[in-house]
């Protein structure tokens, strides 16, 4: 999130109270993820959610298109909101088990190049629909002044990345228990159940992308640029507590609600 990541408008434009932006991100955090692992439930219930996620991905690129242009703090949570659409179809295919291959067991042991290549494999291909997700939105506001979408898309991707490192490298609280059946192989790739050095680096480095974003948002002089900030900075912020909580011996109660019910 350098300098030149979210262009001020021409001229300010009033569209509403930070709190009501920063609203729409923790809604769709909790709601998506949420929503997310209950639809795993059944296959007839995952069948279900990919078909509603690939409706909603199309309409978030629809609104993607639509603010590409619109330098307003509507355009900003519209186009946030776009982002955030399509990233919940990645998630929906990762964990309905789509580009998921796990084609040998995993003897437990030391954290090593060879089993890294191997996890990398496991799910390269579902990593690769969030890569192709990003070129397709980076060539979609190519050249346009509300590049929101883009950046809201590519911190989602890297959160994701350095929480996947680091249940590789070993955490205290991986969240095994949430994985669904289909995808339980995967807990073989998971490292220890200790805090690696990796994580206090990530939870650093998120802190400080936080805190550089956040005084964006202080110090923009547009409306759109405060709101647009804002919303990044507090999704990262939202990242760092994920983090926080895989190094602690206790998981965030916001999800109990979605998760199955085991006899």
């Amino acid at each position: 999130m350098s300098g030149t990541v979210l262009p001020a408008a021409q001229t300010p434009a009033a569209g509403g109270s930070i709190g009501t932006s920063l609203a729409l991100v923790i809604g769709f955090w909790w709601a998506a993820t949420g929503v997310t692992l209950a639809m795993q439930r059944s296959p007839l219930a995952s069948t279900a959610s990919l078909a509603i996620s690939s409706v909603l991905a199309i309409a978030g690129v629809l609104l993607i298109v639509r603010t590409r242009n619109e330098l307003t703090v509507q355009g900003a949570r519209l186009a946030f909101l776009g982002s955030s659409l399509i990233w919940w179809w990645c998630s929906t295919l990762f964990y309905s088990g789509v580009g998921i291959n796990i084609s040998t067991n995993v003897v437990e042991g030391p954290r090593t190049w060879e089993l890294a290549m191997q996890a990398i494999a496991a799910t390269l291909r579902a990593d690769l629909v969030g890569v192709f997700a990003l070129v397709a939105v980076a060539l979609i506001v190519r050249r346009q002044s509300n590049r929101l979408a883009l950046w809201t898309l590519l911190a989602f991707w890297i959160t994701l990345q350095t929480a996947k490192l680091n249940v590789f490298m070993g955490v205290r609280n991986s969240g095994a228990d949430w994985l669904p059946v289909h995808l339980e192989r995967l807990i073989q790739f998971f490292g220890p159940p200790v805090n690696s050095w990796l994580l206090p680096t990530t939870v650093i480095a998120l802190s400080v992308w936080f805190v550089v974003v956040a005084r964006k948002a202080q110090s923009a002089r547009s409306s759109y640029a405060k709101h647009a900030c804002a919303m990044i900075a507090f999704l990262v912020a939202l990242a760092v507590l994920e983090h926080v909580f895989l190094g602690l011996n206790m998981s965030l109660p916001l999800w109990e609600i979605f998760k199955p019910q085991t006899s």
